[in-house]
C-alpha cells in the first residue's frame, strides 16, 4: 500500500510542519491542535484496490448523515484547507477520493486530531463517519474539488460528489472506476443508474447472495428469474449463470471485459437483448424531453425511432414516432392519433410544425406549416395533440380536479401510545405517525380485541417500514398509495425490499394486517389478560375480556402484591362456564354469579357438577380476593416476574424492583443460553443485598450494591455469613446480573431450572 502523505507531497508540497498553526488566516485557535504531528492523519491512509473481490463491497451499517458535521475552513498559506468539526467524533473512518479517482481509507481517528486536508488541490473529496459523544453513528463529508472550482468560478459537475453519483438518470455513472468508488464510499447504497457511450441508461440493483464469489446485481426491467443477473469480479463485468437458474445457488461468471469497457458492453447487451428499462432522455415517460434543444439532439441519432416529450405547463406527455424514412427531413406520427396522414408533425431547419401532405398521401409530397421556434414550438405541438387530436397522454400522475374543502383540523381519537389508547382506524393511525417523537403505536383488532405494537424503522431514502413487537423476523408492513402492504425483504436490512404485496386500503387494511400478524407470527398480543405484561386488575376489564372471541385464558394481577395468576375457561353443557387456575387445577374453581365472584365446590370429578357456590365480594374487590385466596391456599402458578420458572427475570431493573417489593426468592434467566437459577435473598450487609443460589455452595454468595453486581466471600473465622465478609463488585445493571448467572452455571453446582 502506498503512503498517501508521501504521494501528495513529493514534488508538490514542501511545507514545514511547524508553520501550519500560524498560517491559518481566520479561525478560532481552539480548533487547532498545537502539534502538527497530530494533523498527519493522511499519512496513515492506505489505497483501496478497486479491482478487489466483491466481498469488500458488502452492505454496512448506515450512519446518520449530519449536515455541517465537518466543513472546510480557511486555507493555510500553501493552499491547503483546514477542517472544522461541529461535533467531537471518535473511532472515525476516513475515506479520501483523489482527483484521479483513487480511493484511500483509514480507521480509528479522533476528529480533534484531523485539522487539515494535505495536498488539497489533488483531493476530490473526503468522507467521514464515526461516533459522537452521544454514541450516535454519524457521517459527513467535504467536497474539496468543488470548493476549489467554485473559487475559480468554474461550473461544478454533479458527478464530482461520489454520494450523488448514480442516484438518478441525470447523474448516471459512466465508468467502472466511478461505480466502484461509489460502493466503497457508500456501501449501504443499493441502486445506481449507469450510462453507456450512446447515452443509454439502465438501473442496476444490488442483490445479497451471502456465499457468492461475485458482486451480484439485477437490472430493472430485465427478467428477475436468475437468468439475467449482472456480476462484477476482480475488476471484470459480465453475466452470471446460476445453477438451474436458481439465483444465489452457485453458478459461474462469464466476463464481458475489464473496467469501463466491460461495464459498457453489459449495458448495451441489456438494452439490445432484454426488456431492461432505458432511462435515456426521452426513452420513457419518466425521462420525457421538455426542450427543443434536447429533442433535436436526441432525434438526430440513427438508432432513435421514438421519444416521449412533455408539456411543462400541464405535465402532459405524448409519444412521437419517426415515419417516412426516406424523407430528407424528420417526420413523426403521434401515438393515439389517427394514422391517416392528417395528424403528422415535421421538422425543417430546426423548426416544428404541422405537415400538409399533398392529396393526404403520407410520405409523398407535402409542406410544413410552422409554429413557433425552439422550445415554444415543441410545447405548442404537444398542446395541439392533447387538446385537439386525442393523442395518448402518458402523464405520470393525473391530478384530480382541484377542490377547495373547508379546512378541518384533524382529530385524533386514539394515539396508540398506550394499550388503553390502541388505534383502531386508519385515520387515527395516519395522524399518529406524524406526531413528534412517535415511533411505536399499539393497534387493536376491533373484532377480536387483539392488540399489537407496530414500530417505525426509518430507511435512508426518507421512507420507513414497520415491524411488529415479538415478530421482528416474520415480515414487515407499511402503507403505500393508501394501501396497507406486506413486505418481503431481499436481505438482512428491512429497507432491502424485494416485493410489496398490496392489500386493503384504509381501516380494512389496518385490521387485516393485525389479524394476519396474530394468525401467522409470534407477534406479542397485548390484549388485556392475554400476556403477563397486560394482566387484568379490574372486574370491568375482566368482563370485557371474557366476552372477546376465542378468549379462554386470562392473566389477572393482585394490585397489592403484584402476584399474577392465570384463569382458564371450562365450558359447561348448559352454556355457562367455570374457571380453574393454572397450577391449581385440583384445588377448587371459581366463577362470577350475579355480579359476585364465587368459590365453587364440586360434587364429583366433573368441574360442572357443582355442589355449592360460596358467594364472595362484588366487582374488582371480588376479583382481587379470589387472586389472593388462590395464592395463599393453593399451588397456583405465580406468574409474577421471577416467581416461577416460566416468568424468570432477565433484567437487573426488574430484579431490584421485585426485591424492593419484598420478594425473598426469584428465578433469573441467562438470555444467551436460557439457563435459569433460583436466587434467594439473604441479609443486608454493609448496605448491600446478599443473595444465595439454590444448589450452589454456601461459601460464596452474590451481592448487589447500588445496582452493581459482584461476589462476597464470607469470613468463617469471624462469624461467617452475614457477620464478616469481603465484597468484590464487578459490573452494573443487567450485564452484571447476566455475568453472575453464567458464573453460577459454569463454576458451581447451582440447580439449572431451564
Amino acid at each position: 500500500m502506498k503512503n498517501l502523505l508521501l504521494f501528495l507531497t513529493i514534488g508538490i508540497l514542501s511545507v514545514g510542519c511547524d508553520n501550519y498553526a500560524d498560517d491559518v488566516e481566520v479561525i478560532d485557535r481552539s480548533t487547532i491542535v498545537e502539534s502538527f504531528e497530530n494533523t498527519n492523519w493522511m499519512a496513515e491512509l492506505t489505497q483501496i484496490d478497486i479491482k478487489a473481490s466483491a466481498s469488500q463491497f458488502s452492505s454496512a451499517a448506515e450512519p446518520m448523515p449530519v449536515p455541517g458535521l465537518v466543513t472546510l475552513g480557511p486555507k493555510f498559506s500553501n493552499g491547503d484547507y483546514s477542517l472544522i468539526f461541529s461535533q467531537h467524533i471518535i473511532d472515525m473512518t476516513i475515506t479520501a477520493v483523489l482527483v484521479d479517482e483513487t480511493v484511500w481509507v483509514g480507521t480509528g481517528y479522533d476528529s480533534q486530531n484531523v485539522i487539515v486536508v494535505n495536498g488539497s488541490h489533488l483531493v476530490q473529496a473526503v468522507y467521514f463517519k464515526g461516533y459522537n459523544s452521544g454514541g450516535e453513528f454519524v457521517s459527513g463529508d467535504v467536497q474539496v474539488l468543488e470548493a476549489l472550482l467554485a473559487e475559480q468560478e468554474v461550473e461544478v459537475q454533479e458527478e464530482l460528489n461520489v454520494l450523488r453519483r448514480g442516484v438518478d438518470p441525470e447523474s448516471a455513472i459512466r465508468t467502472s472506476d466511478q461505480f466502484i468508488t461509489s460502493i466503497i464510499v457508500n456501501p449501504s447504497a443499493d441502486s445506481w443508474y449507469v450510462e453507456d457511450a450512446a447515452g443509454n441508461i439502465i438501473q442496476i440493483n444490488k442483490l445479497i447472495c451471502e456465499d457468492s464469489d461475485f458482486f451480484v446485481m439485477s437490472v430493472t426491467g430485465a427478467p428477475q428469474s436468475g437468468v439475467a443477473d449482472l456480476g462484477f469480479q476482480n475488476g471484470a463485468w459480465g453475466q452470471i449463470f446460476w445453477d438451474d437458474t436458481v439465483r444465489c445457488a452457485g453458478g459461474y461468471f462469464v466476463s464481458d471485459g475489464d473496467g469501463t469497457a466491460g461495464l459498457q458492453s453489459r449495458i448495451q447487451a441489456y438494452i439490445q437483448y432484454s426488456d431492461a428499462v432505458n432511462y435515456k432522455l426521452g426513452f420513457t415517460p419518466e425521462s420525457a424531453i421538455t426542450t427543443s434543444e434536447d429533442f433535436l439532439s436526441a432525434i438526430s441519432s440513427d438508432d432513435v425511432t421514438s421519444l416521449y416529450v412533455e408539456d411543462t405547463s400541464t405535465d402532459d406527455i405524448i409519444q412521437i414516432n419517426k415515419i417516412c424514412e426516406d424523407n430528407e427531413d424528420f417526420v413523426f406520427s403521434v401515438a393515439g392519433t389517427e394514422q391517416n396522414g392528417f395528424t403528422d408533425t415535421g421538422i425543417k431547419n430546426g423548426r416544428l410544425g404541422y405537415i400538409h401532405w399533398d392529396g393526404g398521401v403520407r410520405c409523398v409530397d407535402g409542406y410544413v406549416i410552422f409554429e413557433a421556434e425552439g422550445t415554444e414550438g415543441l410545447q405548442s405541438r404537444i398542446q395541439t395533440y392533447i387538446q385537439n387530436l386525442n393523442a395518448t397522454n402518458f402523464r405520470l400522475t393525473v391530478a384530480p380536479e382541484p377542490v377547495a374543502p373547508e379546512p378541518v383540523a384533524p382529530t385524533l381519537s386514539r394515539d396508540g401510545s398506550t394499550i388503553e389508547n390502541a388505534i383502531t382506524t386508519n385515520e387515527d393511525f395516519l395522524i399518529a405517525i406524524d406526531l413528534p417523537d412517535a415511533n411505536s403505536w399499539y393497534v387493536e383488532d376491533t373484532t377480536t380485541g387483539n392488540i399489537l405494537q407496530f414500530n417505525r424503522f426509518p430507511c435512508s431514502n426518507g421512507t420507513f417500514v414497520m415491524y411488529v413487537t415479538g415478530a421482528e423476523d416474520d415480515g414487515d408492513t407499511t402503507i403505500q398509495d393508501g394501501r396497507w402492504v406486506e413486505i418481503n425483504r431481499t436481505g438482512e436490512s428491512r429497507c432491502d425490499i424485494r416485493r410489496v404485496e398490496l392489500e386493503y386500503p384504509g381501516t380494512a387494511g389496518l385490521q387485516f394486517r393485525i389479524s394476519a400478524f396474530v394468525a401467522s407470527t409470534d407477534a406479542t398480543n397485548f390484549r388485556p389478560g392475554f400476556t403477563v405484561e397486560s394482566a387484568i386488575t379490574t372486574n370491568e376489564d375482566f368482563l370485557i375480556a371474557i366476552d372477546l372471541p376465542s378468549a379462554n385464558s386470562w392473566y389477572v394481577e393482585d394490585t397489592t402484591t403484584g402476584n399474577i395468576l392465570q384463569f382458564n375457561r371450562f365450558p359447561c353443557s348448559n352454556g355457562t362456564f367455570v374457571m380453574y387456575v393454572t397450577g391449581a387445577e385440583d384445588d377448587g374453581d371459581t366463577t362470577i354469579q350475579d355480579g359476585r365472584w364465587a368459590e365453587i365446590n364440586q360434587t364429583g370429578g366433573n368441574r360442572c357438577d357443582i355442589r355449592r357456590v360460596e358467594l364472595e365480594y362484588l366487582g374488582t374487590a371480588g376479583l382481587q380476593f379470589r387472586i389472593s385466596a388462590f395464592v395463599a391456599r393453593t399451588d397456583a402458578t405465580n406468574f409474577r416476574p421471577g416467581f416461577a420458572v416460566e416468568s424468570a427475570i432477565t433484567t437487573s431493573e426488574d430484579f431490584l424492583t421485585a426485591i424492593e417489593a419484598g420478594a425473598t426468592s426469584l428465578y433469573v434467566e441467562d438470555t444467551s443460553t436460557g439457563d435459569i437459577i433460583q436466587v434467594n435473598r439473604g441479609c443486608d450487609y454493609n448496605n448491600s443485598v446478599t443473595l444465595s443460589v439454590t444448589g450452589a455452595s454456601a461459601g460464596g454468595d452474590t451481592v448487589v450494591s447500588n445496582g452493581v453486581w459482584g461476589g462476597i466471600v464470607w469470613d468463617n473465622l469471624h462469624g461467617g455469613r452475614c457477620a464478616a465478609g469481603v465484597i468484590d463488585l464487578y459490573s452494573a445493571g443487567t450485564i452484571g446480573m447476566q455475568e453472575r448467572i453464567q458464573l453460577y452455571i459454569v463454576l458451581t453446582d447451582a440447580t439449572n431450572f431451564r
